[in-house]
């Protein structure tokens, strides 16, 4: 629930970004001026902070995508520093200092049916890496250019929003 004439502040939030639920109904904000705030912001699904006053993550550069992977964690890119990044449901990094590989201006983050994160980049692919952070594969077809962000349909097939006004699919997983 949104409180207050203003929603809700508080759990290191600092220029909100992204957001991603997770399968406890936990509010999850990807901070984007994270430059003297946590990286994430977690709030209960009443507007409760639970990540406290300092957010989780430490100090980062430009998170602008979150999501849930299906073990509960939150992953998060940051675009200043081309990474992603994973952190487990109580906000402790998993990853390490740098991240999981390494991008290019990365803009979107979503999972697949084999838990796989599909992250998209300002360039013209999207990278495709296990959830221990090893490369699966790179999608670069469909007029790929400029993609701001991925989403995965039920089916299983990966959408791709491309900032040169085209939406475009690349199909179902199997293709890796």
């Amino acid at each position: 629930a949104i409180t207050g004439s203003s929603g809700d502040t508080g759990g290191g939030l600092y220029q909100p970004y992204g957001i991603a639920v997770d399968g406890s109904n936990n509010v999850w904000e990807a901070n984007f001026g994270a430059a003297s705030f946590g990286r994430l912001s977690k709030f209960a699904n009443n507007g409760t902070a639970i990540s406290g006053s300092s957010g989780y993550g430490g100090l980062s550069g430009i998170d602008v995508a979150v999501a849930i992977d299906s073990g509960g964690n939150a992953w998060a890119v940051d675009q200043y520093f081309g990474s992603l990044d994973k952190f487990n449901s109580s906000g402790v990094m998993q990853s390490g200092v740098s991240g999981y590989g390494s991008f290019n201006n990365p803009t979107g983050l979503a999972f697949d049916h084999a838990n796989n994160a599909w992250v998209s980049t300002h360039g013209s692919n999207v990278k495709v890496l296990s959830n221990t952070g090893t490369a699966v594969g790179t999608y670069t077809g469909g007029g790929l250019a400029l993609s701001q962000a991925v989403a995965i349909d039920g089916a299983g097939n990966a959408w791709i929003a491309n900032s040169k006004f085209s939406l475009t699919t690349a199909g179902l997983l199997s293709e890796f």
